[in-house]
């Protein structure tokens, strides 16, 4: 038989994280991805802005307990 291999957290936590990672957000929505709008740029700025959106989604699909 196979054991449940998922990782819960706290209802608390999930929201904690869930508040962070939009708080960050805001903050890198006031800026743009770049001042060169050249296809092939990437800017620390556009990195972070990835970064972070993905760490949302991943928050988002964290299963509470």
């Amino acid at each position: 038989m196979r054991k449940d291999s998922t990782v819960y957290v706290t209802k608390e936590d999930k929201e904690e994280l869930i508040k962070h990672i939009d708080a960050v957000n805001e903050i890198l929505n006031k800026y743009p991805y770049s001042n060169n709008h050249s296809d092939h740029f990437v800017t620390t700025m556009s990195r972070a802005k990835s970064f972070s959106k993905d760490a949302q989604k991943w928050i988002g699909y964290l299963d509470v307990q």
